[in-house]
């Protein structure tokens, strides 16, 4: 069987009231990464203010430093991004093109009035490539201090995506479900390569989706979410032209996801990880 058709609310209430978990059913599976296609960008535009309130509530921008953590010529990378990405224990992570940060922060509204916490990364974290430029000042100059030294600028660059693509990892982890926000500006129709085949050239958007198949069985704070979907091998293809490079991200195990379908869930009157756990429960074909 295949796990792609949301469930209709006569059936979300045969199953459980609002307030209730979903309980086991061997002919259903739950999914926690969601592919949502959405072409409007002001979809979710009434939700922004929302969605900004509750980020500068929940996480009010403080100064981020680089010198408390340069002892001599060493950086304590552990302490650094620790300070930089710190972790939180959110529902949703919200996986986004830079280029649709204002969906992602109407969406992120719409979630926070279901009672849901939702993440989106550079609205918590703010821009690494700060931290980067900061690093690079300090120890990646050439002997003449004019300009950069290419060599100490690959190392730079390395640690602080390392640093980034590892808290972004676990942020996956930690929460309970990803909706992956599929729209012109994070996935393209087509590549060279293969016509028809979807492509990103974001290596953060890409990197986010292969986590979506690996991450932890868990939910959140542990919580356990029995029959999930089983993984798959992960597929890649690349393409260069202009110094563009095209990746072919794993969507397969993504489930299809509407703006619609949202508003459905909401009309329900579920709460939190009640309205979640409604929203994984599929019937299988």
């Amino acid at each position: 069987g295949h796990c792609h058709e949301l469930w209709q609310p006569d059936v979300y209430e045969r199953l459980a009231g609002p307030d209730d978990v979903l309980s086991v059913d061997k002919d259903v599976c739950v999914i926690r990464a969601f592919n949502m296609r959405c072409d409007d960008p002001r979809r979710y535009s009434d939700w922004v203010d929302r969605g900004q309130k509750y980020f500068a509530d929940t996480w009010p921008r403080s100064a981020r430093g680089l010198e408390a953590f340069v002892q001599g010529g060493d950086i304590s990378g552990d302490a650094l991004k620790k300070h930089w990405f710190s972790s939180a224990d959110t529902h949703v992570f919200i996986s986004h093109s830079h280029q649709d940060r204002e969906l992602a922060l109407g969406l992120a509204g719409y979630l926070h009035s279901m009672e849901l916490a939702p993440f989106v990364d550079s609205l918590v974290w703010g821009d690494s490539s700060k931290l980067l430029r900061g690093i690079d000042e300090k120890f990646c100059k050439s002997a003449q201090g004019e300009n950069f030294d290419y060599q100490k600028r690959n190392y730079s660059t390395s640690h602080v995506h390392m640093m980034l693509a590892s808290a972004l990892t676990e942020m996956i982890d930690r929460t309970d479900a990803v909706i992956f926000l599929n729209t012109p500006n994070s996935i393209r129709a087509s590549s060279s390569s293969a016509p028809g085949d979807a492509v990103t050239a974001s290596p953060w958007i890409y990197h986010e989706l292969v986590t979506t198949k690996i991450a932890r069985e868990v939910g959140f704070k542990g919580r356990k979410l029995s029959q999930t979907r089983p993984l798959r091998t992960l597929r890649e293809v690349t393409v260069e032209a202009s110094m563009t490079i095209l990746h072919k991200p794993p969507m397969d195990h993504l489930a299809s996801l509407a703006p619609v379908d949202l508003d459905e869930l909401k009309a329900t009157g579920a709460k939190g990880l009640a309205l979640l756990d409604k929203l994984y429960w599929r019937r299988r074909a």
